[in-house]
């Protein structure tokens, strides 16, 4: 098995709409990649070291609308996530704790997180919601490390640059780092 193996994997379930099992090997792919990266410390460390590192890239593609990073949302909903006096927490530990550790160890976030289909983010009522295109962001970071420069994936899957309205082919953006 190999990075590219998850990203391939997690395109077919995200075709299939099926956004839970898509997410997971993302986030599995993710994790891989931010241990190849180099990143000391715990998995939830590196995990997050990652994310916040290449959140631009997770954002333009995953949060189409939204090109930033330093993200914090307010969040009353998750009682589990530890946010600030003022009921805000920084995106990547809603995406760790809440959805890549819901996901990897119980198997089901669907109590917690709504996938919309369009750049829906935060925490409204009784569910926090997330872009089902979060994936594509995920997919999008873990293609562009450096460290996987020689993976690549059976089928070529094209995907579009939300801010240039290219298209762009999954298999020649390995390793490239930026786009």
């Amino acid at each position: 098995m190999s990075i590219s193996n998850f990203i391939e994997a997690s395109l077919y379930h995200f075709e299939l709409s099926q956004f839970d099992i898509a997410l997971a090997l993302a986030s599995s792919a993710v994790d891989a990649t931010a241990s190849k990266v180099g990143y000391s410390g715990n998995n939830n460390f590196r995990y997050k070291e990652f994310l916040k590192d290449n959140m631009k890239i997770i954002t333009t593609f995953g949060f189409p609308g939204i090109y930033a990073s330093g993200i914090k949302i307010k969040c009353i909903n998750i009682k589990e996530l530890k946010t600030d006096e003022n009921n805000m927490i920084d995106i990547e530990n809603i995406l760790y704790h809440t959805i890549r550790c819901g996901l990897i160890h119980q198997c089901d976030i669907s109590s917690q997180i709504e996938f919309t289909p369009s750049t829906i983010l935060g925490d409204f009522i009784d569910k926090f919601k997330v872009p089902q295109n979060l994936v594509l962001g995920l997919i999008v970071s873990v293609v562009l490390a450096k460290c996987n420069k020689n993976e690549q994936l059976q089928r070529d899957y094209p995907i579009y640059n939300p801010q240039t309205k290219k298209k762009l082919f999954l298999n020649q953006l390995w390793g490239l780092e930026i786009i």
